[in-house]
C-alpha cells in the first residue's frame, strides 16, 4: 500500500534507517547514510553529503559535535515523501567523518531516478522519473526477472541481524497472500488468525507492525513461549532455529554469556527499545534438551546496560536446568 509507516508509531524513529517504511518497491534496505565532519566539543556537526546521493534532500541542522567518547546519539526526523529533514542530537569528536544512517523519503522513487540515470549512462533516453502507487492499466513489456534470496535466507538476516524493514516487508506479503490487501493491518490480522488456529489463545496478543517497533503492540510471555512451542513442532522448525542469534556467537547475542556455560546454548530474537528490553527464543540445558523461553522487561531505571548481567544470570541458570525439575 502506500503507506510507508504504521500508524502507531513515534516521531523518534521517523526518518531514521530502523525506522524505514516497506514498500512495493524497497531498495538499498531504504536506508542511506548522511556524512558529517565533526567540530569542536559543543559545536554544530557540518553536513558533508549523503550516500548514495539524493539531490532533493535538505537538512535543518541542529546535530551538535559531543565528546569523542559519546558515541552516536544522532537522530534524523522527517516523514515518509518529505524531504526536508531535520537533524538533532549529538556525534563525537575526533573523527575526520563520522556518518549516521537514515530512511530514505521516497524508496520507489529513488529507484526510479538510479534507473534513469543509468539508462542515460548506456545512451538510452527516458523520461522523467516517476514512482505510483496505483496499479497501471498500461501494456507492459517484461524485460528481466531478478530472483530474491530464499525466504529462509531473508529469515535469517531479519533475526540475525534484526532488521526492521524485513519484518515490515513480510507482513504486508502475508497481507497480500491472506488477505489481498497490502497493508500492515491486513498481515497483522492474518497473523492472528493463524495463531489462533493454532490453539494460541489470542486475548492480550495486540499486532500493530511487523517489526515490533510500535509501542502498541502487547504479548505476554506466556503467548510468546507457546507461539515459540509451536514453532517448534513444524516442518521449518530446523531452518527457523538456524535463523536465530546465537549467545557469544552471532547477530545481536554475540556478546551475550561470553565464556560462560551458556554461550552457544540460547538461540533467540532480542529486541529493545527506550525502557523495554526483550529476549525470546530457545535454550538447550547441559542434558540437551531444548526449551522455549521470553524474558520481557518493560519499564526499567537505569542504564541500558545495567541489566546486562541479570539477564545473563538468568540464561545461565536456564541452561543448567534439569529434565523434570
Amino acid at each position: 500500500d502506500s503507506q510507508l509507516i504504521p500508524n502507531t508509531w513515534v516521531w523518534e524513529d521517523m526518518g531514521n534507517y530502523y525506522g524505514s517504511g516497506a514498500c512495493g518497491l524497497n531498495i538499498n534496505e531504504n536506508l542511506y547514510k548522511l556524512y558529517f565532519k565533526p567540530n569542536s566539543v559543543g559545536k554544530l556537526a557540518t553536513v558533508l553529503r549523503t550516500e548514495p546521493k539524493i539531490p532533493e534532500i535538505t537538512f535543518s541542522n541542529e546535530m551538535k559535535t559531543g565528546s569523542a567518547s559519546s558515541g552516536d546519539q544522532g537522530y534524523i526526523f522527517g516523514a515518509p515523501f518529505t524531504y526536508n529533514r531535520t537533524l538533532r542530537g549529538s556525534i563525537p569528536a575526533g573523527r575526520t567523518e563520522f556518518a549516521i544512517k537514515g530512511a530514505l523519503p521516497n524508496p520507489p522513487l529513488q529507484c526510479a531516478t538510479w534507473l534513469k540515470k543509468a539508462l542515460e549512462k548506456i545512451g538510452i533516453s527516458s523520461l522523467n522519473a516517476e514512482a505510483s502507487f496505483v496499479k497501471s492499466t498500461q501494456k507492459r513489456t517484461l524485460i528481466h526477472t531478478e530472483k530474491s534470496k530464499t525466504l529462509a535466507e531473508i529469515v535469517k538476516r531479519t533475526n540475525t541481524k534484526s532488521i526492521n524493514i524485513y519484518a515490515e516487508a513480510m507482513l504486508k506479503m502475508i497481507g497480500v497472500k491472506q488477505k489481498e490487501k497490502g497493508s500492515s493491518a491486513s498481515g497483522a490480522e492474518a497473523v492472528k488468525e493463524y495463531w489462533e488456529t493454532k490453539g494460541i489463545d489470542a486475548n492480550g496478543f495486540f499486532m500493530e507492525d511487523g517489526s515490533g517497533l510500535s509501542r502498541f503492540n502487547g504479548i505476554t510471555a506466556k503467548q510468546c513461549g507457546e507461539i515459540l512451542r509451536s514453532i517448534s513442532k513444524e516442518p521449518f522448525f530446523a531452518q527457523f532455529y538456524q535463523s536465530l542469534a546465537v549467545s557469544g556467537q552471532s547477530g545481536t547475542l554475540r556478546r551475550m554469556c561470553r565464556n560462560s556455560v551458556a554461550t552457544g546454548k540460547i538461540h533467540a530474537k532480542s529486541g529493545s527499545m527506550k525502557r523495554v528490553r526483550c529476549y525470546a527464543g530457545f535454550v538447550e540445558n547441559q542434558a540437551g534438551k531444548k526449551y522455549t523461553f521470553a524474558i520481557l522487561i518493560n519499564n526499567y531505571s537505569g542504564k541500558y546496560s545495567s541489566l546486562t548481567p541479570t539477564v545473563e544470570k538468568l540464561m545461565e541458570k536456564m541452561v543448567r536446568l534439569e529434565v523434570g525439575k
